[in-house]
């Protein structure tokens, strides 16, 4: 291996004619055409969808963790209230506040951090129950299971992209942040309603009810590790002290 073959590869990639580039492009303006040619047509010239996701997954996590630094900004715990009386046996009203505090401000940084580090991988199990229930409310668009896979994973790809766009900025600006989310929702109507060719208000409906259940789905999995995690170890979260 060259440093040339190095750079050849290189360029390879920022290659708008195939490759991920080629892909991305056809998936932010024509996600119809550049899902069909991939399922049905010249799948050489576009990136392989779960290499895609796994790759986007990845620098968008790593930007997550260096640009979020969200954690840091919940709480602050050096702003807490001191305990003044560790050793008393009946606890002032005030220095239970104080404690409650603490232990609040505790969890809630554990629970940010727990989150900035397995976000990512958490919406990369998502695109399994994202085609599945695709496959159920679009059932008549003749995709089958591994296609919806396909979709979702193609997707997943473009919101991780957006991410990686604006994780920067929003470390700078928060409260920009729900644009962030936003700019997902609006293009995953957008990629779900014409990949589907489903156009109409029902088409709308339909893309709604399956991201409100996926991410209801999602909650309720969340929640059940997070219990798990707290109730294995309460200390790690700060609530050694309950």
């Amino acid at each position: 291996i060259t440093p040339r073959q190095l750079v050849a590869k290189f360029l390879s990639i920022l290659n708008f004619e195939r490759g991920v580039f080629f892909t991305l492009r056809g998936l932010l303006l024509k996600p119809t055409k550049t899902v069909n040619d991939y399922l049905y047509g010249n799948r050489r010239r576009h990136a392989n969808p779960l290499r895609l996701l796994f790759f986007s997954s990845a620098i968008a996590a790593f930007l997550a963790l260096n640009f979020g630094q969200t954690s840091s900004g919940v709480v602050n715990l050096t702003e807490t209230p001191s305990m003044s009386s560790e050793n008393s046996v009946v606890l002032s009203e005030a220095e239970l506040e104080a404690r409650k505090a603490e232990v609040n401000a505790r969890f809630l940084a554990k629970l940010q951090e727990f989150m900035d580090k397995y976000l990512n991988f958490i919406f990369l199990l998502s695109v399994p129950l994202f085609a599945l229930l695709c496959a159920l409310f679009f059932r008549k668009k003749g995709f089958n299971l591994a296609e919806h896979v396909v979709i979702n994973a193609f997707l997943a790809s473009m919101i991780n992209v957006i991410t990686i766009v604006l994780v920067p900025i929003t470390s700078l600006w928060p409260e920009v942040s729900l644009g962030l989310l936003g700019l997902s929702a609006i293009y995953s109507f957008y990629f779900y309603m014409t990949t589907y060719k489903s156009t109409t208000l029902w088409g709308f409906v339909k893309s709604l009810l399956v991201m409100i259940l996926a991410l209801l789905v999602g909650m309720v999995v969340f929640g059940a590790v997070i219990f798990f995690l707290i109730t294995s170890n309460p200390a790690e979260f700060g609530l050694e002290s309950l």
